[in-house]
C-alpha cells in the first residue's frame, strides 16, 4: 500500500517537474473560432472598428436581417457600433 501511495506522488511530482501536461498552441487567438450570437427573434447589425474613433472598418455582424442565424464579415472587437434594422 505504501508504495502505491510513495508511486502516485512520483508520478505526480514528474509531472509538475516537467512543466506539467503540454498544451495546444493552436488555440491562439488568431485561429480561435468563438461561437457567434443567437438572433432570438431580433433583427440587427453590429459594426466593429478598430479604436474609439470608429475610423477603421474592422468587422460586420449582421443578426437575422432574412437569415436564420448570424453572419460575421472580418473580425470583431471592443469598438462597435449596434443598430436594430437591417442594412
Amino acid at each position: 500500500m505504501q508504495r502505491h501511495v510513495i508511486g502516485a506522488l512520483l508520478a505526480g511530482v514528474l509531472i509538475a517537474g516537467c512543466g506539467g501536461v503540454e498544451v495546444d498552441e493552436d488555440a491562439a487567438l488568431e485561429t480561435r473560432r468563438d461561437e457567434l450570437p443567437a438572433c432570438l427573434g431580433q433583427d440587427y447589425t453590429i459594426t466593429y472598428y478598430t479604436d474609439a474613433s470608429h475610423s477603421t472598418w474592422r468587422g460586420t455582424l449582421t443578426c437575422g436581417c432574412g437569415y436564420d442565424q448570424s453572419i460575421l464579415y472580418g473580425f470583431r472587437s471592443s469598438h462597435f457600433e449596434k443598430v436594430y434594422q437591417c442594412n
